[in-house]
């Protein structure tokens, strides 16, 4: 898909439920499908969580190709907007409306193949009860997809809403007090995202994975990851070397992308 696409579909992505789902579909096809299999994972055939799922987008791509998806998705309006849009693409898909930080929550779903948390971790106060509770739920030579924004880089924030007037504005997320939700669209959906954010960093997250019973198989970092690409027509930049020392990372990159394996 063409950069201009991208943009297009990005900027209109909160006109409606559809319209987002739309733009999760085409940006998964952009990254998340082409990094897997650079990965070597098979999507054809897998039992695959979607945990997290939105508006179902991210569901819809792997379905699309001959995955049997259960998107998992907190909010229950999400989930209605979710199977109306599976219908609405042709692609057979399930959906269960469950918070994934309860316990209980995947009893009767388990023995995935893979498990996709598509910008969910960051999102989440208990993340490190998630991964352990994901583990019980994934096959013995299962998989785990994760990607992030660090909190402290350049647009960790979650200012990238197209309506925000720092959308733009680097780093703007460490503002003291509440100055920078001053500066956010008066939408509470959006404003309730950017408060739920748990200021997850590289390091945490990669003490959380050890602690959670898996390990990482494969990670990238990204000065622009693949997202801000596809949203902005940008070059898609690996940190490299940067990526790899601590602190410096946790600034620079916008992007951290794993693959987890059961330790």
């Amino acid at each position: 898909m063409d950069g201009g696409n991208g943009r297009g579909l990005s900027s209109r992505r909160v006109s409606s439920p559809e319209a987002y789902a739309e733009y999760e579909q085409a940006l998964a096809c952009e990254t998340v499908v082409p990094m897997l299999g650079r990965w070597g994972i098979t999507i054809a055939g897998a039992a695959i969580l979607d945990a997290g799922c939105g508006m179902g987008g991210v569901t819809v791509a792997l379905a699309a190709r001959g995955a049997r998806v259960l998107g998992l998705e907190i909010d229950a309006e999400r989930v209605e907007a979710a199977r109306r849009f599976a219908e609405k693409s042709g692609v057979s898909a399930q959906y269960v409306c469950a918070d994934a930080t309860i316990g209980t929550s995947l009893d009767d779903h388990r023995d995935f193949d893979g498990i996709v948390l598509r910008d969910v971790v960051e999102h989440v106060a208990d993340s490190g009860g998630m991964l352990c509770r994901f583990r019980r739920s994934i096959r013995g030579n299962g998989w785990m997809f994760v990607s992030f924004p660090p909190y402290y880089s350049p647009y960790g924030g979650h200012q990238h809403h197209p309506q925000s007037r720092t959308k733009y504005v680097p780093w703007v997320q460490v503002l003291p007090g509440r100055l920078y939700e001053r500066w956010l669209p008066d939408i509470p959906e959006y404003r309730a995202e950017v408060r739920s954010l748990n200021r997850m960093t590289i390091s945490r997250f990669e003490r959380e994975v050890r602690e959670s019973g898996w390990k990482v198989r494969e990670r990238e970092h990204y000065l622009i990851r693949p997202s801000l690409g596809f949203k902005h027509g940008l070059p898609v930049v690996r940190a490299g070397l940067l990526g790899r020392v601590p602190g410096l990372r946790e600034l620079v990159v916008t992007g951290s992308y794993y693959l987890l394996v059961p330790e």
